[in-house]
């Protein structure tokens, strides 16, 4: 078979230069998608030796701008996420960056995809008549009630929540710094968080979340919003005398009982 001259090679590329992609965010997608390294790389035309190098090691490698791209197509990732910038996946956008980007790409991909379900049952919930009268009548209303549920699920797949919740383990950051103001039970976002344990941890707490909501997901169930609420730690007093305290009101439907009447505006 004759080789390929060097400026015929050259020829061959141009246009397409070397760009970097992240190994460990390629590995994670790849499997995120149930992809074998030989199925991905028949559907994207290249060899699945190449393929298996671009996974190995967690430093930048390096692969022409049309191979990543077609990779990112086929993985359903962002370019941007598969070379490895500071951005996380889009279903992350509703959770504050600097927490995101700190989840381990698998996980980023895990929770994306449970935000992902999650969102399109609440844009369900939120289309019921009642349900858009009573928020149409708060500032704000559905925008805040889009902007707490990522939050909330988050919140339920850390470790350090259920340790402070059902134990007397706190972590060794200052406790000023541990909560909200009106949320005794959310934590801040802490230097110390994110390591394998808590990947591992997150990761199955997904699994448990996608199994336990999946009738709500499906639509044949309604999520207790004031339930979830109370799960996290976040109290409906407000500045009420006290210390707060996630006093459950009793099973409802509706979003707006997940947020605390305060953000709400609603008066004491």
């Amino acid at each position: 078979m004759p080789t390929m001259r060097p400026h015929r090679r050259k020829q061959a590329y141009e246009g397409d230069p070397m760009v970097p992609i992240d190994p460990r965010r390629l590995k994670a997608a790849i499997g995120a998608n149930t992809w074998s390294i030989q199925a991905l790389a028949t559907a994207t035309g290249n060899h699945s030796q190449t393929l298996d190098h671009l996974t190995k090691g967690d430093s930048p490698k390096r692969c022409r701008r049309s191979r990543r791209q077609a990779l990112a197509e086929k993985l359903g990732v962002p370019e941007p996420w598969l070379e490895g910038l500071s951005v996380a996946v889009p279903e992350l956008s509703g959770v504050p960056h600097r927490l995101a980007i700190r989840l381990s790409p698998r996980l980023q991909l895990a929770v994306g995809g449970l935000l992902r379900k999650a969102t399109n049952a609440l844009h369900r919930d939120l289309r019921a008549p009642d349900v858009a009268a009573e928020l149409g009548r708060r500032t704000p209303g559905k925008e805040i009630v889009q902007t707490y549920l990522p939050w909330f699920l988050l919140e339920l797949i850390r470790l350090d929540h259920w340790r402070s919740q059902l134990t007397t383990w706190r972590p060794s950051t200052d406790s000023a710094t541990l909560s909200r103001p009106e949320a005794a039970g959310v934590l801040w976002d802490l230097k110390d968080l994110y390591t394998e344990e808590d990947d591992r941890t997150g990761l199955a707490m997904v699994q448990v979340l996608e199994a336990t909501l999946d009738p709500w997901f499906r639509g044949e169930a309604r999520l207790d919003y004031d339930r979830l609420r109370v799960l996290v730690g976040y109290d409906r007093t407000g500045p009420a005398p006290g210390l707060p305290y996630p006093r459950y009101q009793g099973q409802a439907a509706s979003p707006a009982q997940m947020i605390p009447q305060i953000a709400l505006g609603v008066p004491e």
